[in-house]
């Protein structure tokens, strides 16, 4: 190889100075010439090199992409190939091939292979970040925007296509897919918020809808972060999820709430609710809406502090007693009253009172209006009827009052021909006033008002020359509607009636507020059957009835089985369909005589009238074979079993509460029994509520009395013999029955919220026998309390742990939390957020009996515990199945990094194969029963006590 040519040229010493190599080739390709020639390329040296063809050193696989060589004068694009080293190693490099007229064909080779590598790495890193980012619910996104309108997104992970329908590839260039699929009135509003992000580079926040392929509205909520990037545009960096599921509980658990809210607080009127007292007299105001605050002036926290009878107007009180009769007679009652407001303003009102039951008590719905305008528009109409022959300016005036006020106004000779109708008359009734002056009143009378009110109407015009009350008139369309008609006569100088004048006022919207507050009252708002309140009445009416006839009646009591299951696996949703379902079928299966009611939640109960003790067991059986028929929910089918308890009038009650306590008693039995089963009530099962009853109330006093203590049995590891824990358990010494067993108490204790009271003192006896222990210089070891599914429900749960701590001023990590997989599984109450909160705290967590529930390892992977405590029933019967059981527990702890503890160790050999099996520690009587304080006390100065019993495996 030589150099000539370039030498003549005088460039090649300038050539050996540049970073990249410069090789002078013949047609073929050959090498003739490689600059740098001492140090050679690829690790040839230049003898190497010599007639060997340049495209011979690339890569097989790259050949293809090799240039080709250019024609007179030109070069060739720039290509980047992996070569082959002397050594067989291979490297990067860009490789551009020209013509030069003078020098013929020459390849510039420049070694790339760092920024290769590097490339390859931001590669690889993408593709992890990637594949993490696809893990992520909803979608990961970059999203840019440029001034003239134009946006895309850069970057979206594959969330994109579940949450849009879009694939990531389709909106790399162009947004407009994503944009497209919003719901028409979110899409204005969500473009405002993303240009107010972009000018002021805030974060942009916001829930919007959107249009699912499938055709549903979905919510979807999102959150992202701008960037301001040099070209002009704004990158956006953020996320985005589907939150339809959470919307639709929120909207649900508002809407119930709101059906009342609205009825209360969206009239035109004041209302105020309050109960009727056990002596007949009306209570202190309850609730009250914001029209009567503002009739009243008064706030409504200052209202709800008063009663009837307290803003009246001492000097024209009401004849409170005759009101309250009418109420309890008829259910309503209308009058006009005199109140001294809140500044001590003089208020002339109108109230119609409406008496019904709620929740097992009467309750009074009183409407108030403030007809101050209108008795003012009142009395200026008669001076001006009085005086119209001398003032008709005066006229003109009252004629504006009569014209602007809301309430209907009608004025009639002494005839009683119509002389006038303002424009609230003509609004409510449909007639002009062109259509009944001169015509009698009667046109707009309905024909269903009985003629003895008409006649007591003109008595009282006639003496008293006042008249009020509630008719049922026609509109000029035909429809009837309820009206409130007040009637005065106008008097001339001669006491003779010239004139009357008629108010009126349409009821039809405060009938229909009254006919929904009578159906919530009465009717369960999902299936529509009789609520507790009605089906109570029916059964006294009955009880009566057949006390009379001599004849019996019978009470079940329905409970569905299982139907957690349901709102927890398909939603609360699902739940109603199945429970609405379940009412139809009942309806069907009964007699028109019967009364099927829903008590609440998944309880029925059924009232049948003339049936005896056969008869209820004939239709139980009926109505179990037809609820236990699959119902078809959306696209699901479901077949769930309830159980039954029945019970017969006279013999197991002869009221609502006996009865319904019999048929309850008796369906708890139903369930004990298996469920899907239905049970008579007898004495035993009396007997039993009845000492259950008794157990609670005694709990309840032994807290007080100090009867119940903690006894600690010790945790031992099972390597050294050493004392590492204890676990502290309740004890009841009762003063008459003696040592009352956990398993007596406890479960009633859980049946009532009297296990969180329970819970709350064993963990501050436990806390303070701690400080006792420390303040005798013993050796401070973590103590274990079990929490049920109860107390894990209290919403503040991890703030009173945390409190608690402090005040015994023990250190978390000396507190230890058990919890059953009852409680684990319950999704109810956020489990997994609680043991994360509370393993902050440095508290550690348990699992208890695990092995007897569910064992789900997808649970258990996500929790933050510490041990799985093994269930005392594998280890005491250790046979080849219970062996496989504990093998299967201590590998998954091991594997999932959790420590186990066995429980119920009571001999040497189970000790040993526990050893063998590499569980850590123990509990058990081959160690120690549970002790009182005093005596683990004693232990505590022996931490290693029991090493003695532990022997090589």
């Amino acid at each position: 190889m030589t150099r000539d040519r370039l030498q003549g040229q005088g460039v090649a010493e300038l050539i050996d100075r540049l970073e990249e190599r410069v090789l002078q080739c013949d047609a073929e390709g050959r090498i003739l010439f490689c600059s740098k020639s001492d140090t050679g390329l690829l690790g040839y040296k230049p003898p190497e090199l010599a007639q060997r063809r340049l495209i011979d050193l690339v890569h097989p696989d790259d050949r293809t992409a090799f240039p080709t060589w250019p024609g007179p004068g030109s070069s060739s694009p720039r290509a980047t190939l992996r070569l082959l080293s002397v050594d067989g190693a291979v490297g990067w490099c860009e490789v551009q091939l020209h013509h030069l007229f003078d020098l013929g064909s020459i390849a510039v080779v420049e070694d790339v292979s760092l920024r290769e590598q590097a490339r390859q790495q931001a590669d690889e890193m993408l593709t992890r970040l990637t594949k993490l980012a696809a893990k992520v619910p909803g979608v990961l996104y970059q999203y840019q925007q440029w001034p003239d309108g134009r946006a895309c997104f850069p970057f979206a992970t594959d969330g994109l296509f579940d949450v849009y329908g879009v694939r990531p590839d389709q909106v790399v260039t162009d947004a407009t897919p994503v944009f497209e699929i919003l719901h028409p009135d979110d899409v204005e509003r969500v473009a405002e918020r993303i240009q107010a992000s972009a000018r002021t580079l805030t974060t942009w926040r916001d829930s919007y809808r959107a249009i699912a392929p499938d055709g549903r509205t979905v919510w979807l909520e999102g959150e992202s972060e701008p960037e301001a990037m040099a070209d002009g545009s704004v990158l956006w960096h953020g996320y985005i999820r589907e939150v339809t599921e959470q919307k639709l509980a929120s909207e649900r658990l508002e809407a119930s709430e709101a059906l009342y809210r609205a009825i209360f607080h969206n009239v035109n009127d004041g209302i105020i609710l309050h109960r009727v007292m056990p002596d007949g007299r009306p209570g202190p105001f309850e609730e009250v809406n914001d029209v009567a605050c503002r009739i009243l002036r008064y706030s409504r926290d200052e209202l709800t502090k008063l009663a009837p009878g307290k803003i009246d107007d001492p000097e024209a009180m009401l004849d409170i007693a005759a009101i309250m009769q009418s109420l309890r007679d008829t259910g309503h009652a209308n009058f006009e009253s005199l109140l001294i407001a809140g500044d001590g303003t003089r208020i002339e009102c109108e109230v119609s009172a409406h008496q019904f039951e709620y929740r097992g008590e009467q309750r009074i719905l009183s409407v108030l209006r403030d007809i101050r305008e209108r008795k003012t528009a009142e009395r200026e109409l008669r001076q001006a009827l009085r005086e119209m022959s001398e003032a008709q300016d005066a006229l003109r005036l009252h004629a504006r009052v009569f014209e602007s006020t809301r309430e209907g106004i009608i004025i009639t000779d002494r005839n009683n021909h119509i002389l006038t109708v303002n424009a609230a008359y003509s609004e409510i009734t449909g007639y002009s006033a062109r259509e009944v002056i001169g015509r009698n009143p009667s046109i707009v009378g309905s024909g269903e008002v009985d003629k003895s009110v008409y006649r007591e109407m003109w008595r009282s015009l006639d003496s008293e020359g006042h008249w009020q009350g509630e008719l049922l008139n026609r509109r000029k369309d035909g429809s009837v509607y309820p009206q409130w008609l007040s009637i005065s006569a106008v008097r001339g100088d001669g006491d003779d009636v010239t004139h009357y004048i008629g108010w009126l006022r349409d009821l039809t919207r405060e009938k229909e507020i009254e006919r929904r507050i009578e159906r919530l009252s009465n009717l369960d708002s999902l299936t529509g059957l009789p609520n507790r309140s009605l089906f109570r009445d029916r059964l006294e009416v009955q009880a009566a009835t057949s006390g009379k006839r001599g004849k019996p009646f019978s009470l079940l009591y329905l409970d569905l089985d299982r139907f957690k299951i349901v709102n927890d696996s398909m939603g609360t949703e699902s739940g109603d369909a199945y429970l609405q379902k379940m009412a139809e079928r009942l309806v069907r299966l009964l007699r028109p005589t019967d009364t099927v009611s829903r008590l609440g939640g998944d309880e029925f109960a059924l009232l049948l009238p003339d049936t005896d003790a056969e008869g209820a067991a004939h239709l139980a059986g009926k109505v179990q074979a037809e609820l236990n028929r699959p119902h078809k929910i959306g696209d699901r089918t479901l077949s769930l079993t309830v159980s039954i308890g029945i019970a017969i009038y006279p013999q197991d009650g002869k009221d609502y509460q006996s009865l319904l306590t019999a048929a309850d008693v008796a369906v708890n039995r139903a369930k004990e029994k298996g469920r899907n089963t239905s049970e008579f009530f007898t004495v035993e099962l009396q007997d039993q509520a009845r000492r259950t009853l008794q157990i609670e109330t005694d709990l309840r006093a032994a807290m007080v009395k100090g009867e119940l203590s903690l006894h600690y049995q010790p945790k031992v590891d099972l390597a050294s013999g050493e004392i590492v824990g204890a676990e502290a358990l309740l004890r009841w010494q009762h003063p008459e029955r003696g040592a009352m067993s956990p398993a007596e108490f406890i479960p009633v204790a859980e049946e009532t919220d009297l296990i969180v009271e329970v819970g709350h003192w064993v963990l501050d006896a436990a806390l303070g026998q701690q400080v006792a222990w420390r303040e005798q210089a013993l050796a401070t070891l973590p103590v274990a309390v079990n929490l049920s599914v109860r107390e894990f429900r209290q919403p503040d749960l991890v703030d009173l742990i945390a409190r608690k701590l402090a005040e015994h001023r023990i250190d978390p990590s000396l507190l230890e939390l058990e919890i059953t997989e009852g409680v684990s599984l319950d999704d109810s109450i956020g489990v997994v957020e609680v043991m994360q909160r509370l393993r902050k705290l440095g508290v550690a967590m348990a699992i208890d009996d695990f092995g007897t529930g569910y064992s789900s390892l997808s649970y258990l992977k996500r929790f933050s515990i510490n041990d799985l405590k093994i269930d005392q029933s594998f280890v005491r019967a250790l046979d080849g199945d219970n062996q496989a059981i504990v093998t299967a527990i201590v590998g998954v702890a091991r594997g999932l990094g959790f420590s186990t503890t066995a429980e119920g160790i009571e001999t040497a050999e189970q000790l040993a194969f526990l050893k063998r099996q590499g569980c850590k520690c123990g509990q058990g009587y081959y160690f120690s029963r549970p002790v009182p304080a005093d005596e683990f006390a004693a232990l505590l100065r022996q931490p290693k006590a029991y090493t003695d019993l532990i022997s090589p495996v």
